[in-house]
């Protein structure tokens, strides 16, 4: 069994990209949600609902992420 290679900065990258694409799926989900509520005329609940959608994907994506890193997704 081969040790690992030292990837510090290769971790450290992936794991600051993490809040951005938390951020963009809050963002993308807000953005759909607005413009279902201007379509359809529904006030702010489907806002409501992408922002929601957008957040847990976002700490889906977070939680995958934090498990590559600790080693305990393998």
């Amino acid at each position: 069994m081969r040790p690992k290679p030292d990837r510090t900065w290769a971790d450290i990258v992936r794991l600051s990209s993490v809040g951005l694409v938390l951020a963009i799926c809050v963002g993308l989900g807000a953005w759909g949600g607005v413009w279902l509520d201007d379509r359809w005329d529904t006030g702010p609940w489907m806002t409501v609902i992408g922002v929601i959608l957008g957040s847990v994907a976002g700490f889906m994506e977070l939680a995958r992420e934090v498990g590559r890193h600790t080693g305990k997704d393998e």
